[in-house]
């Protein structure tokens, strides 16, 4: 039976780094290709679009040899699923019931993932595999993070009602990842396999993803912390005072 395996993240909340952690070490160590979890098999699904053209891009996804299809849906692509989902029957079952397995991921400090998600904005540069020089000078306002910690609010709103609905989800972190790889991916092989992993017991396969900006990040999650502090109480979810690491 084919069985779906789906990330759905918040922007900049580490899903590429966790959807690659999980490829490369549940291949290297028990052979399942997983390797469309980093990719966004639904990306091009948007206004005016049919319940005929998600059942076509869900279809496309390539099966596994264990009868797994996976991939990663950011908060804004399920927003444009939403209503064709529910006008279909046979999709509710397929994406939201018992065949599909959903990660469901955040970030708990809000305001480091602003200002991430307004950097990768700016510079037009959302993941990096070789090191990249500072912006300089950095052109970000706080008025630019607030707008940002926004976009982040209203994804909030879509992981909730997805959280609600779906029969199967596991919900994490992406403070909880770094550091803890290990421990991350035997939840997640126990969430979609079943059993352990044997992850703790051998070394891993890095993710080849590089940080970028990190001083410069931290410099601005700091003038921004402060910045919202004088001003009223914004609507948001999950503000640390002070990070406990660069982002």
């Amino acid at each position: 039976m084919i069985r779906n395996v789906f990330i759905l993240s918040e922007v900049r909340s580490g899903s590429t780094y966790a959807a690659e952690l999980i490829a490369y070490n549940f291949n290297r160590r028990h052979g399942h290709e997983l390797w469309p979890l980093a990719s966004e098999p639904f990306q091009l699904i948007g206004e005016g679009a049919t319940p005929a053209d998600l059942h076509a891009a869900l279809a496309a996804i390539p099966v596994g040899p264990g009868g797994l299809r996976a991939g990663m849906i950011k908060c804004g692509q399920m927003e444009a699923l939403e209503p064709i989902i529910a006008r279909d029957e046979s999709l509710r079952h397929e994406l939201l019931g018992p065949r599909s397995r959903w990660l469901i991921l955040r970030r708990r400090d809000q305001l480091a993932q602003a200002v991430s998600l307004h950097c990768a904005m700016c510079s037009g540069s959302f993941h990096d595999y070789t090191p990249v020089p500072s912006c300089v000078p950095c052109s970000a306002s706080n008025l630019q993070l607030h707008r940002a910690l926004w976009m982040i609010a209203r994804a909030e709103e879509v992981l909730r009602r997805c959280e609600a609905r779906v029969s199967h989800r596991l919900n994490w972190c992406y403070e909880d990842i770094l550091g803890n790889e290990a421990g991350f991916l035997e939840r997640c092989h126990r969430f979609l396999l079943g059993g352990s992993g044997g992850f703790g017991r051998a070394a891993l396969q890095r993710v080849k993803l590089v940080p970028a900006h990190s001083q410069e990040k931290l410099r601005l999650r700091e003038n921004f912390a402060d910045w919202l502090a004088a001003r009223e109480p914004a609507p948001v979810r999950r503000q640390n005072p002070r990070p406990a690491k660069a982002a």
